[in-house]
């Protein structure tokens, strides 16, 4: 009557190594549920699969159902484009030009601006003088 029992816990789907969730089992408390969980995560993987996509990643082994080098799929393809898409592409292209033309004049107007000469400028006149001694 006093005993308190801890929700069911969800756990991912095969937790209890029949495709059904342990904590949807009937009678399955959360510390059983916590248990089957642990004991398929701490499961080695199957030993073909060892270290399979390490080595996929690694470009040392293909992929499967790779289709091959997209570069050149991609070439392929944009050897039927139709006028719209050329014209799209094209569109592209140019607008991408200008951003990097107008970018690099940016930078190049900054550095001229920052580094410029005062060579003029270092000294105050009486009249600015005047003003900054001024008590406020």
């Amino acid at each position: 009557k006093g005993k308190a029992s801890a929700p069911p816990a969800a756990v991912a789907p095969g937790a209890g190594g029949d495709g059904e969730p342990a904590a949807a089992k009937p009678g399955a408390s959360a510390s059983e549920a916590f248990e089957a969980a642990a004991s398929e995560a701490a499961a080695p993987p199957p030993e073909q699969e060892s270290g399979k996509r390490l080595r996929q990643f690694l470009a040392l082994e293909p992929l499967e159902d790779d289709p091959g080098n997209q570069w050149s799929l991609d070439d392929k393809e944009s050897a039927q484009l139709s006028g719209e898409e050329e014209r799209k592409k094209l569109t592209a292209i140019i607008t991408g030009a200008l951003s990097l033309l107008f970018g690099f004049g940016y930078l190049i107007t900054l550095f001229f601006v920052e580094n410029r000469d005062f060579s003029g400028e270092t000294t105050l006149s009486a009249q600015d003088l005047a003003v900054l001694e001024r008590p406020s």
